[in-house]
């Protein structure tokens, strides 16, 4: 009786087999697809990051403060894209995938604007260098010396030892 149900058993996964065997197939041809594009995404969002640093290094025309920022970004960046590509062979609809990401990213952004200017302000601060770390300066009746300048405060030292963290708004 026992053979009985194994030879039941065995000819059921063989009909299953017959009949899905090219879903099965594509599947893993797809799963095994995703694998390497999720594997490839790694690999050049760690040699993106790399060639950030070291072109930096070389040319020493950006602030070191930014780079990081802008590894993180460009490795995200690629992550992203790999994700959509790997969404893409899934089988899910990546273009309305990509424009609710576009309006949820327009929301956030309405909602955290004066967040964002501080930050594009010191992004401008770090890119146009109006002046550095060590630089004495004045702004309205405070003057001091830059210790730090980052994306959200600038910290002056006062003639008086004082430390002042400006927040930029």
């Amino acid at each position: 009786m026992r053979t009985m149900k194994e030879r039941s058993k065995k000819d059921s996964l063989i009909q299953f087999w017959q009949n899905h065997s090219e879903a099965i197939a594509a599947l893993g041809y797809n799963l095994i697809l995703a694998i390497v594009i999720w594997v490839a995404s790694s690999l050049i969002a760690k040699a993106v990051c790399k060639a950030i640093q070291d072109t930096n290094s070389k040319l020493n025309k950006v602030d070191a403060t930014l780079i990081p920022i802008f590894s993180t970004v460009a490795s995200y960046a690629v992550y992203v894209i790999g994700g959509v590509f790997i969404l893409d062979i899934i089988g899910v609809n990546t273009a309305s995938l990509i424009a609710l990401v576009g309006a949820a990213g327009l929301a956030v952004g309405l909602a955290l604007k004066d967040t964002l200017s501080n930050i594009a302000a010191g992004i401008m601060l770090l890119i146009l260098r109006p002046f550095k770390s060590g630089d004495f300066i004045e702004f309205g009746s405070t003057q001091g010396t830059v210790k730090e300048i980052n994306l959200f405060i600038t910290v002056l030292e006062t003639i008086d030892g004082l430390y002042i963290a400006s927040f930029k708004n």
